[in-house]
């Protein structure tokens, strides 16, 4: 995971997980503070599949050559979550495989 260029895997998502349903809710482990605990993801339209709403963040995901990598950009403005705002703003890249 990175922060506008900068790993910020350790100690900040070391065992980060993020679970999509197929409800349209969303859970994560670790995943503080670029995402809450839980709550709903979306398609926001059906004609940008390499667009989804995690929350109320906007996201850009591409699935790499082999399927087996998923990476997720994006960015955040620094509105507070649960009070902080210290260190949120910014472009994040966290490149995901699959459990």
């Amino acid at each position: 995971m990175t922060l506008d260029g900068t790993d910020v895997t350790n100690p900040s998502y070391s065992s980060f997980v993020l679970t999509l349903r197929a409800d349209g809710s969303y859970a994560t482990v670790d995943g503080d503070p670029a995402f809450t605990g839980s709550g709903f993801w979306s398609i926001p339209s059906a004609a940008n599949l390499n667009q989804i709403r995690i929350g109320s963040t906007d996201i850009t995901v591409a699935l790499n050559g082999t399927n087996d990598q998923l990476t997720l950009t994006f960015s955040l403005s620094g509105n507070p979550i649960n009070g902080r705002v210290a260190g949120l703003s910014g472009n994040y890249t966290f490149v995901l495989t699959s459990n």
